[in-house]
């Protein structure tokens, strides 16, 4: 992985945090539902910028990253995107 990715990665976590919290506030479900959540995963475990389970565009950990439903693919355009409120109806376990 590219050293400028890896150093982006606290910025990256921190962007995470903050539109989780502003789903959270939104009273928007923050995690994502499991059938999305394997959808996701499996693009990110065939994607060319996957490094051993870590994105090569944000350095974060594709697995964690597929379960915050506020998150998105960083590619251009991304893979997947952020879950609507609609999506986030779907409760699967």
């Amino acid at each position: 992985m590219k050293a400028s990715v890896i150093l982006r990665a606290p910025f990256t976590f921190a962007r995470a945090v903050w539109h989780a919290g502003v789903f959270l506030a939104e009273g928007r479900p923050v995690l994502t539902p499991q059938s999305i959540r394997k959808h996701r995963l499996s693009i990110c475990e065939t994607c060319c910028h996957n490094e051993n389970s870590f994105c090569g565009l944000c350095a974060c950990y594709t697995e964690a990253k597929t379960f915050v439903s506020s998150e998105s693919c960083p590619d251009t355009p991304p893979r997947w995107a952020a879950l609507t409120f609609v999506e986030n109806q779907d409760t699967s376990p």
